[in-house]
């Protein structure tokens, strides 16, 4: 299937956004906007890295998307191989704490894209593939202005992780809308 592209992908960048400086990857189309675009924020999965999903960066770009590809806490240029790492650490209770991590970075990265003048900050969207679609799926429950989710392989209810993530719902609006939209 040939996926119609209206734009041309720009060249990655690399940069690093919001109060912490998180790396990220920026993939945006190659032809200057006329305005604000609608922007995909694309978390990465567990062991990986910003660059993993560049393909599909390239593609939403095609579309007219600003992309960006954060590095997860303790992946890629946040990785630390001299303390607990995804590649020495296998306990739950590591893997929560980069999931809290990575969600607490996806808040922050939307919340600098909306000062963005190049982004359409009605139209920020949050995605990711597995350990970033988790990710994804419950920093959109905690901000209501985000646009829209996209998990890839990473479907997971936000009621069944929120308790063992302590990350509960913020009010009664959001728990209405992970009532109403609960994959479990």
């Amino acid at each position: 299937m040939q996926i119609p592209q209206a734009f041309a992908a720009g060249e990655p960048e690399e940069i690093t956004i919001g109060p912490t400086a998180i790396s990220a990857l920026r993939i945006a189309p190659a032809t200057p906007a006329t305005g604000p675009l609608p922007c995909l924020l694309l978390q990465h999965g567990y062991g990986a890295d910003k660059f993993d999903l560049a393909p599909v960066a390239e593609v939403t770009a095609g579309l007219g998307f600003i992309t960006i590809l954060p590095d997860a806490w303790g992946h890629g240029t946040r990785f630390d191989p001299r303390g607990p790492n995804h590649s020495n650490t296998a306990s739950a209770n590591y893997f929560v704490e980069v999931v809290q991590h990575a969600v607490e970075d996806l808040e922050r990265i939307a919340a600098a894209l909306r000062d963005d003048p190049t982004v359409d900050a009605t139209r920020i969207f949050l995605g990711g593939f597995s350990l970033g679609g988790i990710t994804a799926i419950i920093a959109t429950e905690h901000d209501a202005a985000v646009a829209g989710v996209i998990a890839i392989a990473g479907g997971a209810s936000p009621a069944s992780l929120e308790a063992s993530l302590g990350m509960a719902p913020v009010d009664a609006a959001h728990r209405a809308w992970v009532a109403a939209h609960d994959m479990g």
